[in-house]
């Protein structure tokens, strides 16, 4: 019997807690070292953000082409709510970098720990600096929008939007998770990663303006809905179906949970280095 199986829960929740606690500190510190570009990368994002509101500007005010609902304010929201969601997500890179490191032989100074060596490499990725910005940058112009247009969403919007965002964040990164934990089995996926990123670019759009299968998908299948339309349309009171679109996140995420726990387990089983 080996020291990681005579360990309690409680006794292996303490050291991931503390190592994620050591890495969160690392991130810290390179922020701290780096304030400039910290302030640099704010203004970057705030640019690309209001360069995106100017086009949905142009395209509502001289595009003949119906977005059906969507007015300018409602569509320059969208971007606000799509900049803090990939925000979230971004937090997480390691569940989309891990493919490159099972690769590279990074998973192999874990596996003699008494810590899941998933967990130390997911957590060896996350960086604090470019979620502190995006988000910084994401929460300030929607402020700003909602003060200039004078239309203040109902708090119980918010909170359900907050909620179902968080869902689809959840969702996002263990859908990255499971396509990364493919490495065990066919090795490089990283055109399957990207190929994921290049769907994800419809979360830029009002999901409403594609056909019915392209919206059952993108809610269901690729559910980059959760990221973007919905959390907006609840935000801004377009839809009275946000507690059912809450509970459909959950579900989804349980499920691609369960899926990203079974192929974790599977593939470090399945494992194969130097070190045996």
């Amino acid at each position: 019997m080996d020291d990681n199986s005579l360990q309690s829960p409680r006794s292996r929740l303490l050291k991931h807690a503390v190592l994620l606690r050591r890495f969160l500190v690392m991130s810290y510190h390179d922020f701290y070292a780096f304030r400039l570009d910290f302030a640099a990368g704010i203004f970057q994002y705030l640019l690309n953000t209001i360069v995106f509101i100017v086009f949905w500007k142009s395209v509502v005010q001289y595009s003949a082409t119906s977005l059906g609902t969507w007015g300018f304010y409602d569509l320059a929201v969208l971007s606000c709510i799509m900049l803090i969601a990939t925000a979230i997500t971004q937090l997480f890179f390691g569940f989309a970098r891990f493919s490159q490191n099972v690769l590279q032989g990074e998973i192999d100074k874990y596996l003699c720990r008494p810590i899941d060596p998933i967990f130390a490499l997911i957590a060896e990725e996350i960086h604090l600096l470019p979620l502190i910005q995006q988000m910084f940058s994401g929460i300030f112009i929607l402020w700003a929008l909602v003060n200039t247009y004078g239309t203040p969403p109902a708090f119980g919007n918010v909170v359900l939007s907050v909620a179902i965002l968080a869902a689809g964040c959840m969702l996002i990164v263990l859908i990255e998770g499971c396509i990364s934990l493919l490495t065990f089995w066919f090795n490089n996926v990283s055109n399957l990663l990207h190929a994921f990123s290049t769907f994800r670019s419809v979360e830029r759009y009002p999901l409403d303006i594609f056909p019915l299968p392209a919206r059952v998908s993108f809610t269901l299948i690729l559910p980059v809905g959760f990221v973007s339309t919905i959390p907006t349309s609840v935000f801004l009171g377009k839809t009275t179906a946000g507690h059912t679109y809450f509970l459909l996140g959950i579900l989804l995420a349980v499920f691609w949970f369960i899926l990203y726990i079974s192929l974790s387990k599977a593939g470090v089983k399945r494992y194969e280095s130097y070190g045996g």
